[in-house]
């Protein structure tokens, strides 16, 4: 039998396959397939390229922000940067501090620069403290009375906690990028939901779920308000990531379900760049329609409405302008409905952009219930899923550095970031040397753990979003899973 798409026969009901085990034959029952979703996302392929989605689109924040001038505070992408401000608030900080974590010639010399940066202020605060660090041992190795032994680790304690302190409170005063600030408020919005749904009560998951809305719509706003340039640009690479690393795990989740041959990352990859015009075309195509209605509506009704006499037509003819309202309403919830469709449609039935428009909206409006449940199923199972694998790097990162920590002592816990969250940055300050070197490069083998779990994330939704494709075609068009559309292209 040919293993190509095409060439799997439209009467076969298989139950059992390489990488796929189906419900006996005949079954009415379609929703259990949706619980496949977590053992194909977590295919080697499909989490590879859910890699290489996350780091790409990393990469690209990361040059962004070191090239652009667009710059925000700690608070966020709503507060710009305001380097007059922001330099009478460090100054009057240096003062304070000039008596405590800043004592010495380098304070004094900072209190007498007429500009002072928030990185200069920095490297005082370390360099005294490392100071402070190599003044006490020599000490404490001189010392013989345990009592002032004591009193001296007391006080470098003491100078330890004003530094930290103190190199906290600075990054109020550092400038950060539009990109990591959006990634950041990104990831406190979508951990809002998870916490909900594990508290386990209805009214704080909904509330959750509000919260986090309302995070990302502010989020959204800010950015539009502030930095539009920035908006399009990385609107635009987030729309190429999404069609080429969605459409390929997509694809490689079509082979599997539907002709139960394994595939490789770059046969996905390389169908997904093949058919990324119509991927993207499937994406854009109706935003772009409501795009120009919401432009018909602002040039007529700003034309009309505006100028004396003018605006009498223009409330004659205003019922037209709210077709148009409702039309641009419709696609946007239609479209809100049915987009994780479209990714999938491409992929599967080796359809155009506009075809897999047509179908997603067709099986949006033919079964709204039954997409409806097939997403709440894998979205439950998603969040599970996402906690077990959170923890699990968690605890991974924490055991290892625990058990490396056995011998080298706290140095190397510090080195191996100790209890540094999955995204945070572990704090090198207190080494010296090679130390922060061999920190540093632990750092990396960190990102690429939680870049992991970010893996599993991207691979997960286009992989359950394939298979509620492919349910959806089942319940709308009569078609078992395991058929499959003739398309233009041998597989």
């Amino acid at each position: 039998m040919s293993c190509s798409l095409r060439g799997i026969a439209m009467t076969e009901q298989p139950t059992t396959g390489r990488g796929r085990r189906w419900m006996p034959t005949g079954s009415d029952r379609r929703w259990p397939l949706v619980f496949r979703s977590l053992g194909q996302s977590l295919q080697g392929p499909r989490l590879l390229m859910g890699l290489i989605a996350i780091v790409v689109f990393m990469a690209s924040g990361a040059v962004w922000d070191a090239v652009s001038p667009a710059r925000v505070t700690v608070d966020g992408v709503a507060h710009p940067y305001d380097q007059d401000e922001i330099q009478s608030l460090l100054r009057a900080n240096v003062g304070l501090w000039a008596h405590g974590p800043l004592e010495g010639a380098k304070g004094e010399a900072l209190l007498q620069q007429e500009q002072v940066t928030a990185a200069e202020v920095r490297a005082a605060i370390v360099d005294r403290y490392h100071a402070r660090k190599d003044t006490l041992t020599l000490k404490l190795l001189g010392e013989d009375d345990q009592e002032q032994r004591d009193r001296l680790v007391e006080r470098f304690s003491r100078d330890e906690k004003e530094a930290a302190n103190a190199l906290r409170n600075l990054k109020h005063f550092e400038s950060h990028g539009v990109f990591e600030s959006t990634v950041d408020a990104l990831l406190n919005a979508a951990a809002m939901p998870v916490q909900g749904f594990w508290s386990l009560s209805p009214p704080t998951f909904w509330a959750s779920i509000r919260g986090s809305v309302a995070a990302v719509a502010d989020t959204a706003g800010a950015l539009w308000t502030h930095h539009r340039v920035f908006v399009l640009v990385f609107g635009l690479i987030l729309l190429l990531v999404w069609a080429v690393a969605g459409g390929a795990i997509s694809r490689l989740t079509a082979m599997d379900m539907l002709s139960g041959r394994a595939s490789s990352t770059v046969e996905g990859l390389g169908y997904a760049l093949a058919r990324a015009r119509d991927t993207l075309m499937g994406l854009v195509f109706f935003p772009l329609v409501a795009v120009v209605l919401g432009l018909i509506v602002v040039v007529i009704g700003g034309v009309l409405l505006r100028f004396p006499i003018a605006n009498i037509a223009g409330a004659v003819v205003y019922g037209i302008l709210l077709l148009l309202g409702l039309l641009i309403v419709l696609i946007g919830v239609g479209y809100a409905g049915c987009m994780s469709l479209m990714v999938p449609a491409v992929a599967v039935d080796e359809t155009d952009g506009y075809d897999a428009q047509q179908r997603a909206y067709a099986y949006l409006l033919a079964k709204p219930g039954h997409l409806l449940l097939y997403t709440l199923l894998a979205a439950v199972q998603g969040v599970i899923a996402l906690t077990l694998i959170w923890l699990i790097a968690r605890a991974t990162l924490g055991v290892t550095a625990d058990l490396a920590s056995v011998i080298g002592g706290e140095s190397v816990a510090t080195m191996a970031g100790g209890v540094a969250g999955l995204t945070d940055k572990p704090e090198l300050w207190t080494l010296s040397g090679t130390q922060q070197v061999a920190g540093g490069i632990i750092s990396v083998w960190r990102s690429i753990v939680a870049g992991l779990v970010g893996a599993f994330v991207v691979s997960f939704y286009f992989t359950s979003q394939t298979i509620i494709y492919l349910l959806m075609r089942w319940a709308v068009d009569g078609q078992a899973v395991e058929e499959h559309i003739p398309g233009r292209s041998e597989a």
